[in-house]
């Protein structure tokens, strides 16, 4: 990722401690390092689920490593055509390209 003319990497980035939450999805999303601060090498944010939540839609990064690690409960996450389950204290790692919800 490259920044703007001004230094910037894009109008209306997160940036650390910015909370997000979608009511109909159930996340709520806690930016701790955003790309702006790290010159687009890290986005590190809590993301909390109801227990009926989830992240809406299967996306794609053409190029990321995805780390994501259990505090509580479980996470069920598909990965291609597998589905994971993540169990308090697991952490599980994406490399990509993979698709995942």
């Amino acid at each position: 990722m490259r920044p703007s003319a001004d230094g910037h990497y894009g109008a209306g980035m997160a940036h650390a401690g910015q909370v997000i939450e979608n009511p109909v999805s159930g996340e709520r999303i806690v930016f701790r390092r955003t790309a702006e601060e790290t010159q687009g090498h890290l986005m590190e944010f809590d993301l909390f689920l109801r227990p009926d939540g989830k992240v809406p839609g299967s996306h794609v990064h053409p190029v990321l490593e995805e780390r994501f690690r259990v505090l509580a409960g479980e996470v069920r996450f598909r990965l291609g055509r597998r589905s994971v389950t993540a169990h308090s204290g697991d952490v599980l790692t994406v490399k990509t390209p993979a698709l995942w919800r």
